[in-house]
């Protein structure tokens, strides 16, 4: 059954809601219509086998500043419409399973694969450790916590703990940061949230 949420989003009932902390040795991601990832990730865990495949949206907390204090928001890990599938299928196998159920989903555009090769959609198992490392098991980058101390940053704890060598810049204002992602060898800039004091 389909529900709307409090956030207007729709979605199915309980039993199609991604299983927690699953994560499969092989991730595949679909390019859908931007606005539609949730419903795509919703109807794929209904109509999926949730035993060997498991749809679901990498997010993050980001800082949203309103009255002066500020709040974390949940927001999606990569923005402009995508949906990953966690499995240990193969991709034969895979592309047979889903082909029916992306034909009858029009928001799905296609499964990302490397260069010309249509059937290399598997994502590389460096590219998706950079990625599964900053999730928790609800599949969303927490909040990380630390200290600048002159010109580095320490992170005591959270998502981005012992990952200080990804990071890119930092806006101390805002509390975030910027780290480079890979995901079907594009790098991918990505802001997370990191709530920091400075040592003097």
């Amino acid at each position: 059954m389909i529900i709307k949420g409090m956030d207007g989003k729709n979605s199915f009932d309980g039993e199609a809601l991604p299983r927690r902390g699953v994560f499969m040795e092989n991730w595949y991601v679909l390019f859908v219509k931007n606005g539609s990832e949730y419903y795509v990730r919703d109807v794929l865990n209904h109509q999926l086998d949730t035993t060997r495949y498991i749809s679901f949206i990498p997010t993050k907390h980001y800082p949203h500043i309103s009255a002066g204090k500020t709040q974390k928001v949940v927001k999606q890990f990569f923005p402009g419409g995508y949906v990953f599938i966690s499995s240990e299928n193969d991709p034969i196998c895979v592309i047979k399973d889903l082909r029916p159920v992306i034909y009858n989903i029009k928001n799905i555009y296609r499964l990302l694969n490397y260069g010309e090769n249509k059937n290399h959609i598997v994502m590389h198992p460096e590219e998706r450790d950079c990625i599964k490392q900053l999730l928790n098991h609800d599949f969303n980058a927490d909040c990380s916590y630390g200290f600048i101390e002159g010109d580095k940053v320490r992170v005591t704890e959270g998502a981005m703990t012992g990952m200080e060598n990804r990071i890119v810049s930092i806006n101390k204002r805002k509390k975030t940061v910027k780290i480079k992602s890979i995901m079907f060898g594009a790098i991918r800039e990505v802001i997370l949230m990191l709530d920091m004091i400075e040592k003097i």
